[in-house]
């Protein structure tokens, strides 16, 4: 039988769910140089393809501090 406990943990589990993507999408709309910072990834290859809009050419690799 479903019960309450059930029922929370799967409200649980798609709260989390959710809070992750909201920061991901977050954190993947800072600059590339503050998430070169903060040690976020860079965006792999299929994320890199289905992008329509680029800056600046030079925004899509992190630069090297001199």
């Amino acid at each position: 039988m479903f019960g309450f406990a059930d029922f929370a943990r799967q409200a649980r589990k798609w709260r989390a769910n959710r809070d992750r993507r909201q920061l991901q999408s977050m954190l993947s709309g800072l600059p590339v140089e503050l998430r070169k910072d903060i040690g976020w990834p860079a965006p792999d290859a299929r994320s890199a393809t289905t992008r329509v809009v680029h800056r600046d050419p030079d925004d899509l690799h992190a630069r090297p501090i001199v």
